[in-house]
């Protein structure tokens, strides 16, 4: 079975009859996949929640989406991505807790592995989610940036196995009455960020229909399939934004690079609630803004529950570069 690692143009226009105003100025390219290894973390269980919406005005509609957001912000997916059931003119979004030691699967591994949902692999009785926490090939100063998935490195995994996890699963188990109380205090690790410049982005903004559940459930998809693709709020991002729509960005990124803690908090944000996915600038850089990268190499928690209660700081840039103490030695000039 063939795995989608990325979005076809067509999901991106379902509901198109629903959903009014389209202005757009988007490009979404199947990318090809590095050395073709995949980052998993088994689920163990999850945390649930539903909801439902008032219908009727665009203010109604924006409180909605502002709720999605918050969940989806703190880890739950909805259940149109993981194909979990969800009542009739409810919102279901589910919170997977995950093993705390990712897998790097070896990718002549990869194709037993099944994909019955965009964001949820199958393996035996088990559940897997693509995980950010392996160490990643890297690729230099090459436009493979923008061209290829980066395929994980490191410790690679030639099959899953049930005992491969047997342990994690166990241990897991003992704290997670303990992690559900802690989610909402996240320390930060060593506080280091990893960054990169933006170099570009693509741009979509559109407006919805409002006065039932079936348009806003229209609407709601079409958020969840941009955000899938990697775009993000305008209202998260810290963008402009035309009254009655909905605006989001996916920024292009450059090679990432860890900054140092104490230069990340001489960093502005526009965004109205500072976050991962918001974009940073600082007066240093001449107008060039910043973004969350996955490039850079990542502490490790080894075993300990702290995967649960602190987000990782960088530890290295990509290929072992230091930390930046000195975020403007990283100014570009982008092209007009």
């Amino acid at each position: 079975m063939t795995l989608f690692r990325g979005i076809p143009v067509v999901a991106l226009v379902l509901g198109i009859c629903s959903v009014q105003g389209a202005r757009q100025t988007v490009e979404v390219k199947q990318k090809a996949v590095g050395n073709g290894n995949l980052c998993l973390q088994k689920v163990n269980g999850y945390d649930r929640t539903t909801f439902t919406c008032k219908t009727g005005s665009m203010a109604w509609m924006r409180q909605c989406a502002k709720k999605m957001r918050k969940y989806e912000a703190e880890g739950f997916i909805s259940c149109q991505d993981l194909g979990c059931p969800c009542a009739k003119d409810h919102f279901c979004y589910q919170k997977p807790h995950l093993s705390a030691q990712p897998i790097c699967l070896a990718a002549a591994a990869v194709g037993a592995l099944t994909q019955p949902m965009l964001k949820l692999f199958h393996y035996d009785t088990h559940e897997y989610l693509e995980s950010s926490l392996c160490e990643f090939e890297s690729f230099g100063m090459s436009t493979r940036h923008f061209t290829e998935t980066k395929g994980c490195v490191g410790d690679v995994v030639a099959t899953l196995t049930s005992s491969l996890l047997q342990d994690e699963a166990e241990s897991f188990m003992d704290i997670s009455e303990t992690i559900s109380m802690a989610d909402d205090e996240v320390a930060e690790g060593n506080g280091n960020k990893c960054l990169a410049v933006v170099e570009s982005y693509n741009s979509v903004s559109f407006t919805c229909k409002t006065g039932s559940m079936a348009w806003m459930r229209q609407c709601a998809k079409k958020m969840q399939q941009y955000t899938s693709a990697g775009y993000v709020s305008c209202q998260d991002l810290g963008c402009a934004c035309a009254p009655d729509y909905f605006c989001y960005k996916k920024p292009i990124v450059g090679r990432g690079f860890c900054l140092a803690a104490s230069e990340f908090e001489t960093l502005t944000t526009g965004a109205a609630t500072p976050s991962a996915q918001a974009l940073y600038e600082s007066a240093t850089l001449g107008g060039d803004k910043l973004f969350e990268s996955k490039d850079c190499k990542f502490e490790s928690f080894g075993f300990s529950a702290r995967h649960f209660t602190e987000t990782k700081g960088c530890e290295k840039g990509p290929g072992d570069e230091p930390v930046v103490t000195d975020v403007s030695s990283k100014l570009i000039t982008v092209a007009s």
